[in-house]
Order: structure tokens, then C-alpha cells, then sequence
């Protein structure tokens, strides 16, 4: 490691400082979002944890591993979990995001899809291969739909909501 600074890293103060309103000629007072925001991650049902609303939830999980150190493993990051929405909170409200975990084709995880859970199982050597991406709330919806009923008419109506 060298001893010089990096200088392609922003501080905050700095970021802060250039956001620039077009209106006023003046710099902009950004609302912050808390730090840690609120997540829920689903699953198929029969693999959740929980069911709430008729909607199955997983929950982080902790596992020691072989050297005795206890860990606790974040519910998005379990190989079960297909979709989740973050709430951010600020000062005007909450903010929510909805994510539904797609593969490299950008189509949808389909749990009990027999090609999609090969895929899904190689993941674990190719780890970017299922992302969690952003949709709209028609979507996300039809996809928990799908998730719940095992219907595949909500995974196609929730895959054509992003066409």
C-alpha cells in the first residue's frame, strides 16, 4: 500500500457541500435517510420462517461455523429469499423500495422452477449470477402473488409488468 491519499474517494462534508439547486442558484438541504432501513425478505411458501399476512417472511439467521465463531447470516443473503422491500424513514416520510431477485437474463427467480434452480445452486460458485433488482409495486405484487400461490399465471403477469 502506498502512503498517498485517495483521491478519487468523496468525503460526505464534500458531497454535502456540491449538491446544487438550478432553481434557487443556491446548494440544496438534502433530507438524510436513516442509516438502517426497514427490510422484509420473502420466500416461497413451505421455506419461510414465518407467515405473516399470508405472506411467507424470512428472518436473518445464526449459524456457528466449524471454528466455533457465531455468525449471524442477513434473511436477503439465504439461499431461500426471492424478493424483499427496504423502507427508508426520513423526516417527510417513508420511502419503499421493492426488489425481486433476477438472473443474468433479467428474468425472475423462479423458485420451484427446475432450470431456474440449477442456476440458483451453481449461484453459490458464481455469486452474481441472481441480483436483486428494482420494481414497481404492480410487480412486486404479482410476484408475491406467484410466491403464495405457486400460481405461474402471477410470475408471467408480474414479468410482463416490466416489458
Amino acid at each position: 500500500m502506498s502512503d498517498r491519499p485517495n483521491r478519487h474517494r468523496i468525503r460526505t462534508e464534500d458531497l454535502e457541500q456540491s449538491i446544487f439547486s438550478p432553481k434557487t442558484g443556491n446548494q440544496k438541504v438534502v433530507s438524510h435517510l436513516h442509516v438502517e432501513p426497514n427490510t422484509v425478505v420473502f420466500t416461497i411458501k413451505g421455506k419461510q420462517d414465518e407467515i405473516v399476512n399470508d405472506l411467507p417472511i424470512l428472518h436473518d439467521m445464526d449459524y456457528t461455523r466449524r471454528d466455533g465463531l457465531e455468525l449471524t447470516m442477513p434473511a436477503e443473503h439465504r439461499e431461500e429469499a426471492c424478493a424483499k422491500h427496504t423502507t427508508f424513514h426520513n423526516e417527510q416520510g417513508a420511502l419503499v423500495k421493492y426488489y425481486i431477485k433476477r438472473g443474468p437474463t433479467g428474468r425472475m427467480f423462479n423458485p420451484i422452477g427446475v432450470y431456474d434452480e440449477i442456476r440458483h445452486a451453481k449461484s453459490r460458485v458464481v455469486p452474481d449470477e441472481w441480483k436483486y433488482r428494482e420494481v414497481g409495486k404492480k410487480a412486486f405484487n404479482f410476484y408475491l402473488d406467484f410466491l403464495t400461490t405457486k400460481n405461474y399465471a402471477h410470475l408471467v403477469n408480474a414479468e410482463r409488468e416490466l416489458s
